[in-house]
């Protein structure tokens, strides 16, 4: 897989997130496409770097604060 098409998964990935609200990751799965197992991959990834909100009791994510600041500007 090129590294161009990994960045815009997470490209679509982000944009699903900009909004400032908490995600089910069930939904986004579907809304991407992705296997229920690559999304909790990089969100796992994504939420241990501190770009991502993960509420694993509830399955839920939001971009950080400051991430999203970042992005979006």
């Amino acid at each position: 897989m090129s590294i161009f098409i990994i960045m815009d998964r997470l490209e679509e990935l982000f944009k699903q997130l900009a909004d400032e609200k908490w995600h089910q990751v069930e939904e986004m799965t579907r809304e991407l496409g992705w296997p229920i197992g690559r999304t909790l991959a990089i969100v796992d990834f994504l939420a241990a770097h501190g770009l991502l909100l993960y509420r694993k009791e509830t399955r839920s994510v939001k971009l950080d604060d400051q991430f999203r600041e970042l992005l979006l500007g």
